[in-house]
């Protein structure tokens, strides 16, 4: 079997992919790059995927956001900040939370939302899936011969 390589066309923007795992105690992971945003979406989903040992066939959700005017960005669990632009003399930065360290900064544009399917390509995994459907089809073949 052979492997064809994709090609594919950069963007001009540099993007990030951002995508939040967990409950309670919550993972994040991000791809950034030229590259389309399916692809980082992509490559975020995958790092969550082998960190947890995540099974296949779920959906997980990345969110791609511009960042090519911003030189330092920052996620600080409910929104991603341009940590380079902060208005000290805003209403966030003079009432907001003094706790956290972002408040005034700028939002970064969100471009839109992916839902990336999680695919395991395991042979080990195709033969028991396998192997379940034939037993269940024996099951019913027997089941409809009483």
């Amino acid at each position: 079997m052979t492997k064809k390589k994709i090609t594919y066309t950069k963007q001009d923007r540099e993007v990030l992919a951002l995508t939040v795992f967990g409950h309670g105690n919550s993972s994040y992971y991000w791809s950034i790059g030229n590259d389309p945003n399916i692809v980082h979406a992509t490559r975020a989903a995958r790092a969550a995927k082998r960190d947890h040992k995540l099974f296949a066939w779920q959906i997980m959700l990345v969110h791609i956001f511009d960042i090519s005017d911003c030189e330092n960005w920052a996620f600080d669990g409910y929104s991603v900040v341009n940590t380079d632009k902060q208005d000290k003399e805003s209403e966030a930065y003079k009432k907001g939370d003094i706790y956290n360290p972002y408040r005034g900064c700028e939002l970064l544009k969100k471009i839109e939302t992916l839902e990336v399917v999680l695919w395991k390509n395991n042979f080990k995994l195709r033969s028991h899936l396998m192997k379940m459907i034939s037993t269940s089809q024996n099951l019913r073949n027997i089941s409809l011969k009483n």
